[in-house]
């Protein structure tokens, strides 16, 4: 199936963007340092979606003091062209973050839409 063009994609749902973020998060946490390539590999938006949605999760991740960036890496995936994408590291507060989340929603790992809220569902 052939990837729609960015300007027919729509913005990605809090619930997308949460389960990119969960993914993010996850990432980081089981392996060290993770960059979204990582993230990616454990979820993919729809296509549907415009990918600016992984720019708009590490960006409110690292404002909310929960991930810190730690240099720069070349994506491994194609379709990005070898850009340049951020590697992230796990903070103090990221473990508390996850934990926090997973005991409001009674699960062992956070509810996706704790993380960002747009007022669906």
């Amino acid at each position: 199936m052939a990837r729609r063009s960015s300007r027919h994609r729509r913005r990605a749902t809090a619930a997308e963007q949460a389960q990119a973020a969960y993914a993010l998060l996850c990432a980081v946490i089981d392996t060290g340092e993770a960059s979204t390539d990582d993230a990616h590999a454990r979820y993919e938006l729809p296509s549907s979606v415009e990918q600016r949605a992984w720019g708009a999760v590490t960006t409110r991740l690292l404002a909310e003091g929960v991930l810190r960036r730690v240099g720069d890496a070349h994506t491994r995936r194609s379709v990005a062209h070898g850009r340049r994408i951020g590697r992230y590291r796990a903070t103090d507060t990221s473990r508390a973050y996850l934990t926090t989340l997973a005991a409001s929603a009674g699960r062992t790992r956070p509810a996706q839409r704790t993380l960002f809220s747009d007022g669906e569902g």
